[in-house]
C-alpha cells in the first residue's frame, strides 16, 4: 500500500515480509532483482556522473556506511521525509545520494553488483544494526507511527555497563524499506 507523505511516495511497512520479484530485464541477486539496462552503469560512470548538492556540513565523517537499496526513491522518502535526513549531495542517474543528520552520515546507493560479497537476500543487513544518537526519539517514533511504519522495538529504556559506570539511554528499532535494522538512541 503507497500513500503520500510530505509530498513523497512512502511504502506503507505492516511488517517484514517480502515477496521475490522476477522480471526480463531484470539481474537476480537471491530474492532480489535489479535493473538492467539504461540504467545500470559501471563504477566509474556512477562515481563521474552529474552530482548536486555539495560536501556534508561539518566535513566527511570518519566511518560512513553505504547501503544497497533496491528503490533510491522509496528510501529517500523513508530517510529523509520520516526520519529526518537531508540529502548533503546526490548524483540522481547514478542512482546514489549521500545523507546527513546532524553529526550522522549515510550513503544509499541503488543495488548495481558492485559491492555485493553474496546473494542479497532481504532483509539487507542481517547480523548489523545501526546505531545513531539523536537529541529526542519522540519525534522520529511519532512520524513513523504517523506513516504506519512498523517499529521493529518500541522505545525501551537501556542500561549499558562502561568500565565501573552505567550508560542510561531511550532507543528504539525499526527496519528501512530494505530491512536494515536501525538503532535510535537518546540520552537519558
Amino acid at each position: 500500500m503507497c500513500f503520500e507523505h510530505l509530498g513523497s511516495a512512502v511504502w506503507k511497512h505492516a511488517s517484514t515480509s517480502f515477496r521475490h520479484i522476477s522480471m526480463p530485464g531484470y539481474l537476480s541477486y537471491g530474492s532480489i532483482s535489479i535493473e538492467q539496462g539504461e540504467n545500470m552503469m559501471d563504477q566509474l560512470a556512477r562515481n563521474s556522473a552529474a552530482s548536486d548538492g555539495g560536501h556534508p556540513e561539518g566535513g566527511f565523517a570518519a566511518l560512513v556506511p553505504e547501503l544497497s537499496v533496491t528503490d533510491l526513491d522509496r528510501s529517500l522518502a523513508f530517510w529523509c521525509d520520516l526520519l529526518g535526513f537531508q540529502v548533503a549531495y546526490s548524483r540522481k542517474e547514478a542512482g546514489f545520494a549521500y545523507l546527513q543528520r546532524g553529526a550522522i552520515q549515510i550513503m544509499l546507493c541503488r543495488a548495481n553488483g558492485e559491492w555485493e560479497t553474496a546473494e542479497l537476500q532481504v532483509p539487507f543487513g542481517r547480523g548489523i544494526n545501526f546505531q545513531m544518537q539523536v537529541d529526542s526519539l519522540d519525534p522520529l517514533v511519532e512520524s513513523l507511527t504517523h506513516a504506519g511504519w512498523k517499529l521493529y522495538r518500541p522505545i525501551e529504556e537501556k542500561r549499558y555497563r562502561v568500565g565501573e559506570n552505567w550508560s542510561i539511554c531511550r532507543e528504539f528499532l525499526v527496519q528501512d524499506p530494505d530491512g536494515y535494522l536501525l538503532r535510535f538512541a537518546a540520552d537519558e
